[in-house]
Formats: structure tokens, sequence, C-alpha cells
């Protein structure tokens, strides 16, 4: 049985009309279906980032239910130009997320948009990112939390909202 566009094909090519039976095949024939669509993975931090970036740049609008923002993330959007605001907002929340994440690691890279680097987060023991760790033989720097503990521990859910 031929495919139902190769006898459309050739009933147009001979300009021929459609009989009933050629149209029952063509309307028969599966129609393609478009590509699934990839859903966006949630990135609620770089989300809660640029909606900070947002409230700086548009302070006349009332954004007071915007959950508050850890130090370090509140101290970097503090150090951004107008411009650099404006390239967080505009930004993929999912490169803006990996960004945030790199930065938070330790990473130097810009960003993107060539964002600057997110500071590293503070040790758990008070002791900066360069800080030799206790023990050990080579006596290298500490290990950086999992950003998730740290946030739960300054008292943020997974919702990035405070706990009362």
């Amino acid at each position: 049985m031929k495919s139902a566009f190769a006898i459309l094909a050739r009933i147009i090519g001979m300009g021929a009309r459609p009989t009933a039976a050629t149209v029952a095949v063509v309307q028969a024939a599966p129609s393609p279906r478009p590509a699934p669509i990839k859903a966006a993975v949630p990135c609620p931090l770089a989300e809660l980032v640029a909606e900070h970036a947002r409230k700086v740049i548009f302070y006349h609008e009332d954004r007071s239910k915007i959950s508050p923002l850890p130090p370090v993330l509140k101290n970097w959007i503090d150090s951004l130009s107008t411009q650099q605001l404006l390239d967080v907002i505009g930004s993929n929340s999912q490169a803006l997320q990996k960004h945030i994440d790199a930065g938070l690691a330790g990473s130097t890279s810009l960003g993107p948009f060539r964002l600057p680097a997110v500071p590293p987060l503070p040790q758990r023991d008070g002791r900066g990112a360069g800080a030799s760790g206790k023990g050990g033989k080579g006596g290298g720097p500490s290990r950086v939390s999992e950003l998730a503990q740290i946030l739960e521990d300054a008292g943020y859910a997974m919702s990035h909202r405070p706990r009362f």
C-alpha cells in the first residue's frame, strides 16, 4: 500500500481531481506529530536572583512578597551595575543557575552575558575558601558544603522561603 503522501503527490502531479477513495486514504493517514516540547527544568534560586534584580531595577513596583536572598547572593546582586542587573533579568534561568552554582563552589569564570563570578560560600568553621583544612597529610582546602545544606541551616526550605 502506498503512503498517503505518495498518493496525494501523484494526484497533484497529474493534475487529476482526487476521487472519494483517495481522499479517504489521505484523511485516514496519521498526521505527523510535532516534536515533544521539553519541560523547563525549574531553577528556583536563579529565578529568585532574577526577581531580586528586577526589584533593584524596577523599585517602584511592589515586590514585598519576595523571599529574601542568602547573604552571599544579596551582596553579589548589590555589587552589580545596572547593565549587569538587566543581564541577570534577561539571562536563561538554567544558565544563570549553573553560573550561581559554579560560583558558590569556588569558580571564578564569567557567566552568561559576561556576568562576574558569584563569590564562593564561606566555610562553616568561619574560614575563607582558601584556608587549609585540619588534619590529613597535605592540609589542603576544606570541603565546601552542599548548597542545599547551607541554605537549610540558614533557615531556607527548598522553596527558598524562610521558615518561621
